[in-house]
C-alpha cells in the first residue's frame, strides 16, 4: 500500500494545535528554527529519531508524523490501531459480532458509571 507522505502538513498541524512557533519546536526537538522551517517548507525531512521526538511529544504515533491522520483531531494509541486494523480484516458477521460486543461492553460501564 502506498501512502502519501504528509509530514511538512502534519507537523505544521500539531504545532498550531499546540500553539507552538518554529523556534519553539526546535528547542524542544534539539534543531533550530530554519530546520523547522525546512520540514514545513517540504524541503527537507529529519531523520526517523528526531520523527520519534515528534511523535512523543504531541502524543501521535510516528506513522501519523509521516502519514497524517485523515482521521480528525483523534489519536489512536498503537493498541486501539492494532484493533482497528484485525476489524478491519473481518467479514460482515464479524463485524456485526464486535459491534454487538462493543455496544453491549459501553452500556454496562455506563450503566456501572451511574
Amino acid at each position: 500500500m502506498n501512502r502519501e507522505i504528509k509530514f511538512a502538513s502534519t507537523v505544521e498541524k500539531y504545532m498550531r494545535m499546540n500553539g507552538l512557533t518554529m523556534k519553539e519546536l526546535g528547542e524542544k526537538v534539539g534543531r533550530g528554527e530554519s530546520t523547522v522551517s525546512m520540514w514545513i517548507a517540504n524541503k527537507s525531512t529529519p531523520p526517523m529519531g528526531i520523527v520519534q521526538k515528534l511523535a512523543d511529544l504531541f502524543g501521535v504515533t510516528t506513522d501519523i508524523m509521516i502519514y497524517g491522520d485523515d482521521s480528525s483531531d483523534i489519536a489512536l494509541t498503537d493498541h486501539e490501531r492494532k484493533h482497528l486494523e484485525i476489524y478491519r480484516l473481518l467479514d460482515d458477521k464479524g463485524q456485526h459480532t464486535v459491534d454487538t460486543v462493543t455496544q453491549m461492553e459501553y452500556e454496562r460501564v455506563k450503566k456501572d458509571n451511574k
